[in-house]
C-alpha cells in the first residue's frame, strides 16, 4: 500500500501536467536579450520576432499580457484579454525583467490543482479504509476466531465433557508453521480430550460441575448413585 501511494501520489501534482515557471520566466529573458541584439546590430527584428513568436506560440493558452522593453506586444500577438482584470492573487502570474513583463492566466491551473487535491484526498481517504478494513479482517481471523472457537469448546465441554475435540483447521494436516493462537487452540483441544479420557464417564460429571463454577477444582462435588457394568481386558 505504501510503495503504491508513492507512485500514485504524483499523478495528483500540478507540475505533472503542466511546464513550470521556468519557461515563463527564461523565455522572457531570451526576448530581451534577443531584442537588445536586433538593437546593437542596426535593428534587424527578424530574430527578436521569431522568438516572440516562440514563446506566444509555448504560452498562449494562459498569456494575456506582453511588453518588451516599455512596448505592448499584446495587441500584436491578439492574446490581451478584458476578463482578466478580475483575477485573483493565485490566478495571475507576472514575470519581469527589467523595463520588460509578461502576465498568465493560472486559472486553468488553479482548477486543475483544485481537483487534483480533492482527488488526492479521496484516494487517500480510500487507501486508509481499505487498509484498516484489511487490518480488522487479519486481526478477527487470527485472533478473536480462534478464541471465539476456545471458548464454546469450554461450554460444549460443560454440557457434554466426553464429547471428541476437533483439532484446529491445519494442525494434523502437515504444515510446518501456525500462528500461536492456533497452537493454543489445539493444545486445549488436546487438553480436553485428555481430561475426557483420563476422568472417563465416571469422573465427566466432575469435570462439567468444576467448569461451570468458573472456580477452583472441587474433586469433592456431591455425586450420584449410579448402577453400572464394569468390564476390564
Amino acid at each position: 500500500g505504501v510503495l503504491m501511494m508513492l507512485f500514485i501520489l504524483p499523478l495528483f501534482e500540478v507540475s505533472t501536467y503542466h511546464e513550470e515557471e521556468t519557461l515563463m520566466q527564461g523565455g522572457l529573458e531570451m526576448i530581451v536579450e534577443t531584442y537588445k541584439q536586433a538593437n546593437a546590430t542596426g535593428g534587424n527584428m527578424t530574430g527578436f520576432f521569431a522568438a516572440m513568436d516562440t514563446y506566444v506560440g509555448n504560452t498562449d493558452e494562459s498569456l494575456f499580457w506582453i511588453s518588451i522593453q516599455g512596448i505592448d506586444y499584446s495587441d500584436r500577438y491578439h492574446v490581451k484579454g478584458e476578463n482578466h482584470l478580475q483575477l485573483r492573487g493565485v490566478e495571475l502570474e507576472v514575470v519581469t525583467n527589467r523595463n520588460s513583463f509578461a502576465k498568465f492566466d493560472l486559472r486553468e491551473e488553479s482548477v486543475l490543482q483544485a481537483s487534483l487535491s480533492i482527488s488526492q484526498t479521496l484516494f487517500i481517504c480510500l487507501i486508509l479504509g481499505l487498509g484498516a478494513m484489511m487490518f480488522s479482517r487479519d486481526a478477527h481471523n487470527l485472533v478473536l476466531l480462534p478464541i471465539e472457537r476456545m471458548i464454546k469448546k469450554v461450554r460444549d465441554m460443560t454440557e457434554n465433557p466426553l464429547q471428541k475435540q476437533n483439532s484446529a483447521d491445519g494442525a494434523d494436516n502437515g504444515q510446518a508453521e501456525q500462528f500461536e493462537t492456533k497452537i493454543l487452540e489445539n493444545a486445549f483441544s488436546k487438553i480436553c480430550s485428555l481430561m475426557a479420557v483420563g476422568f472417563g464417564e465416571a469422573g465427566a460429571q466432575i469435570i462439567a460441575e468444576n467448569l461451570k463454577n468458573k472456580g477452583e477444582l472441587d474433586a469433592m462435588v456431591p455425586g450420584k448413585k449410579m448402577v453400572a457394568i464394569f468390564g476390564f481386558c
